[in-house]
């Protein structure tokens, strides 16, 4: 079928592409001359390299276009006819054959691509009207008749929260739901400002509707709190009521709600979280609750249906392993002791030169290129694949899985988890579920090897080295390969101590500063907001606008607690008022007077000693006095024995220093977006210490957080989960 013919199918329709044969048009003029027959097959190559072996083996010219270079494939082809391959190479990469001189290029085909943007957007909005249908099915009232018939997953009984939820997100336009990607945030509004969009409907009455249910329901639950505070300290009650401060108070009159979208980008977690908030006159937030937009055949659904006892599918009689290589497995085997607490890598010389060189050895070329030539050769025919960098996880790793087989990975192909099997009678060809996404997601293989060295050689890399590759990599949340060798192998890439993880867009940023722009923030220059390049420009927009957003606002009544961001956010210290809300406080963009300036900073840290052979997973490699407190306070609170079980042990430590820099993003007088960034240096010669004996400076610095720990409400929560009724000191 001509792909002209497939722009005029409906939605439905489009849905099917994925599993269609879509063959590119090719110059058969040229195929003429591409007669030979060649066996070749690899484990996961990027094209490039896959396309020079092919013209040494046939003695043709064959490249790739700039567009093409990346693309990984793995072939597993024997006395296959070079055109027939070169063919199938075309169809799972959506691309074509230009004939040019004595060259073969491989080009992306434009109309294809196009296609499968518009077939990827069609199935998002349809996976998001079928997620509001299921809610709004939900929330009807079930016949009496009814009541024994089977409940679809997740099929609780609908709160009054939930309930106006489901109201209002009914009425928003679905098709701006279904562009929310990993990072992303739309706000709808009653009222609506010009970054906000508007519910459709009759919003204000099922507002009413809900305050008026909700007041009504405190009344008649108060009795009940009074008797469960009773049993607890004072400290747990107030732990316990700042956590439900918003849900559990009385709402007044509402002159505005907000219905906050956003995706956060969890890797195999990314579902919409949607948030309400009703604000009063004065723009206080004076109720909020929080949901998920679930289609209940998402990942969160399946583990809600295993923990309510829902059976699994019974396995096939006939279960084919997979044939994993030797190197595969031992690096599986790298991380086996973390499910016992042991958070060292045991990572043999030979396989450290080839997981910290992917130029050369690509992350799919082991585990994963394994499962589809296992597949491969279960069918019997010579395959083609074009694989995306989602189909591993760091939970993959991390769990130490070598239990797929065939079938499950055969049936992963039936659902589209990540890789769809394109209908052919002679080959089979894979080709990535969302190919759209996965050439938007595609890691630079080169970026990640030059971070990888420094690494080696720094042990901890430089924090311009980490930026310049931030500039080359798709944001390491929403999974992928990347994920995963930050995870295990990149000390300081993925985490800011405990004020969360780094934010990606924050060092995008640094990396796209000139070394005079950088010199002069140390010197005390401000940037003018309206003086950025288009990328800091973007940067500074989804740090202002996007899911992980941080509003400061500068109140004496707001006084820092010193506290963690994600602790503050538990403690219910965030969206006090309009001031937090930036569609609410800067309605118009970014504004041409707001500017960045940058204020530096000196301290120590500890860093895990190790024999070289078997160093601690990257994600531990930097104990600031965050980490170190808070590992003691688990490990010193009976109430935590269970989680101080399995917290991994410091014998000897290390001691470096490096500079904190706060950078400040001012938006207007009152508010801006603070972002820190730590730039480590771990001499060589570093001194080490035991836990016992650190440093000075640092160990005040313990002692001054383990304090603030206890007196805060993860401090009291480890009383209300140890039963204890005492209060909680330093």
């Amino acid at each position: 079928m001509h792909p002209a013919e497939l722009l005029s199918r409906n939605i439905d329709d489009m849905l099917l592409l994925p599993i269609l044969v879509i063959i590119p048009q090719v110059a058969t003029t040229s195929f003429q001359e591409i007669s030979q027959n060649v066996t070749y097959s690899v484990k996961a190559t990027r094209a490039t390299k896959i396309l020079a072996d092919l013209s040494k083996i046939s003695s043709m010219s064959l490249e790739a276009s700039p567009q093409m270079r990346d693309e990984v494939l793995v072939i597993a082809a024997s006395n296959i006819p070079l055109s027939d391959l070169m063919a199938k190479i075309a169809t799972v990469t959506s691309g074509e054959w230009k004939h040019e001189g004595q060259i073969y290029r491989l080009v992306a085909s434009s109309t294809l691509r196009r296609l499968e943007e518009r077939n990827e957007m069609a199935l998002r909005i349809k996976n998001v009207q079928r997620a509001i249908d299921e809610r709004l099915k939900r929330s009807q009232p079930k016949p009496k008749a009814d009541v024994k018939e089977k409940q679809p997953v997740l099929n609780l009984p609908e709160s009054p929260e939930e309930a106006i939820i489901t109201r209002l997100i009914s009425t928003v336009d679905v098709s701006l739901l279904a562009t929310l990607t990993p990072g992303a945030r739309i706000v709808f509004s009653s009222t609506p400002t010009r970054t906000q969009h508007p519910f459709a409907g009759n919003s204000t009455e099922a507002i009413n509707e809900f305050i008026q249910k909700h007041n009504a329901n405190l009344a008649g639950n108060t009795d009940a709190m009074d008797q469960a505070f009773s049993k607890m300290t004072a400290e747990q009650v107030e732990a316990i009521k700042s956590f439900t401060k918003k849900q559990n108070s009385r709402i007044g009159q509402v002159s505005k709600a907000l219905l906050v979208a956003t995706c956060s980008g969890l890797g195999i977690f990314n579902l919409t979280q949607l948030e309400l908030r009703m604000y009063d006159e004065k723009g206080s937030v004076v109720y909020s609750a929080q949901s998920v937009l679930s289609s209940g055949d998402d990942e969160i659904s399946k583990m809600v249906a295993a923990a309510q006892g829902k059976k699994p599918e019974a396995p096939k009689a006939k279960q084919t392993p997979i044939e994993y290589s030797d190197d595969s497995k031992a690096l599986i085997q790298t991380t086996a002791g973390m499910s016992t607490g042991n958070f060292k890598l045991k990572i043999s010389p030979e396989l450290h030169k080839k997981v910290f060189n992917p130029s050369q050895f690509d992350p799919l070329s082991f585990s994963t290129s394994d499962e589809i030539l296992s597949y491969a050769k279960f069918k019997g025919k010579p395959l083609v694949a074009d694989v995306p960098d989602t189909s591993t996880t760091s939970m993959y790793m991390l769990m130490g899985k070598t239990d797929t087989t065939v079938e499950s990975f055969e049936k992963d192909l039936d659902q589209s988890k990540s890789m769809v099997l394109v209908s052919d009678a002679k080959f089979s060809l894979l080709k990535p579920a969302f190919p759209a996404q996965a050439r938007a997601n595609r890691l630079d293989r080169d970026a990640l090897t030059t971070l990888l060295r420094s690494a080696e050689v720094n042990d901890i890399p430089s924090l311009g080295d980490i930026a310049e590759y931030a500039l080359h990599a798709p944001d390491p949340m929403q999974g992928g390969i990347g994920q995963t060798y930050l995870m295990l192998y990149v000390p300081g890439a993925l985490q800011q101590s405990l004020d969360g993880l780094t934010n990606w867009n924050m060092l995008r940023f640094y990396g796209s500063l000139t070394p005079d722009a950088r010199s002069g923030l140390f010197g005390g220059n401000k940037i003018p907001l309206s003086n950025l390049n288009a990328t800091q420009r973007a940067c500074v927009e989804q740090m202002t606008y996007g899911s992980n957003n941080q509003l400061s606002v500068d109140d004496p009544q707001r006084k820092s607690d010193g506290q963690p961001f994600w602790m503050r956010m538990i403690s219910g210290s965030q969206g006090q008022d309009y001031r937090d809300e930036p569609t609410e406080i800067v309605p118009n963009g970014l504004p041409g007077d707001g500017f960045v300036e940058m204020k530096s900073s000196t301290e120590s840290f500890a860093s895990p000693a190790n024999d070289g052979t078997t160093p601690q997973i990257a994600s531990l490699g930097i104990l600031g006095s965050d980490e170190l407190a808070i590992f003691k306070m688990f490990r010193e609170d009976k109430n935590y024995a269970q989680i101080s079980g399995m917290l991994p042990k410091f014998d000897k430590l290390r001691i470096g220093n490096r500079t904190v820099m706060s950078f400040t993003f001012r938006l207007t007088p009152q508010i801006s977006v603070k972002q820190n960034l730590k730039d480590h240096h771990l001499p060589k010669n570093a001194p080490i210490v035991s836990d016992k004996n650190l440093p000075d400076d640092l160990q005040k610095q313990v002692d001054e957080k383990l304090a603030m720990f206890k007196k805060s409400p993860l401090g009291a929560l480890g009383a209300l989960m140890g039963g204890q009724k005492q209060a909680i000191h330093p």
